[in-house]
């Protein structure tokens, strides 16, 4: 059985020149944030027909945009106005 001596190697980093942008990734949405953090449970799920992905997310109330209709914010960010029955209260 031979045993091999490992030396070693002197390294330095390498730097990366390449130019870089300062904001890597463009926000989506308005620039300025309509709602603020939430740090209290979802109140409901949604349960209607809008876009395929909003199917089961969980959501916040955050207005009424007539009386049939509510203003809700996605788990995902989403934003919508939704029929006031698609939402189902969240256990």
């Amino acid at each position: 059985m031979s045993v091999a001596l490992k030396l070693g190697i002197a390294t330095s980093p390498q730097l990366d020149t390449r130019p870089t942008s300062a904001d890597w990734e463009t926000p989506a949405g308005p620039v300025e944030p309509t709602h603020t953090a939430r740090t209290f449970a979802p109140s409901f799920t949604y349960r209607g027909y809008g876009d395929p992905h909003w199917l089961g997310q969980t959501c916040h109330l955050v207005g009424a945009a007539n009386s049939d209709e509510r203003t809700i914010v996605l788990a995902c960010g989403c934003q919508a106005s939704v029929p006031w029955w698609t939402l189902e209260p969240h256990r």
